[in-house]
């Protein structure tokens, strides 16, 4: 069961989350060395001993190419069991412009992703992927499909 996504009109700060799997490079453009924010939704997600994969759809649509999307999870793991991690690993993405998925690994307990959609007024370029890495790969280039000024540029990795 999933909670309904709430939404915050005014909000000042800036987030970042460090992990793996899924990527956004956010990118401000030549004029904005501040930007402003549309909107803000957040909700949680769920997942029983056996889900794998739920959905949640924001209040309105969004403009992907100005929206990053930040999750944390949460649950119980039982020290000393291998097979737990499966529960804790997942990926978040866009479905479309109103529909969040989350996928994890596997279930054999319960757990919760927790989310946060950022959508910014102007100024704001976000280029998203996907891309793995094998336990033995220690460096990986991922070529982004657009041209970006590093210097104006946030990378947002998410797992």
């Amino acid at each position: 069961m999933s909670s309904p996504p709430t939404a915050a009109r005014s909000w000042g700060g800036a987030l970042l989350r460090a992990g793996l799997l899924a990527a956004a490079m956010l990118g401000f453009g030549a004029a904005a060395e501040a930007v402003q924010i549309r909107v803000v939704y957040k909700g949680t997600v769920q997942f029983d001993d056996n889900d794998l994969v739920k959905t949640a759809t924001l209040p309105a649509t969004v403009n992907l190419s100005k929206t990053i999307l930040l999750t944390t999870v949460q649950g119980s793991q039982e020290t000393g069991n291998t097979d737990d991690d499966q529960n804790y690993f997942y990926t978040a993405t866009f479905e479309d412009n109103q529909t969040l998925t989350f996928d994890r690994g596997g279930g054999t307990r319960p757990a919760q992703v927790t989310y946060t959609v950022i959508e910014f007024v102007d100024g704001v370029n976000v280029q998203r992927g996907l891309s793995s890495m094998t336990e033995t790969l220690l460096v990986k280039n991922i070529n982004l499909p657009a041209t970006i000024t590093t210097s104006k540029a946030v990378p947002i990795i998410n797992c």
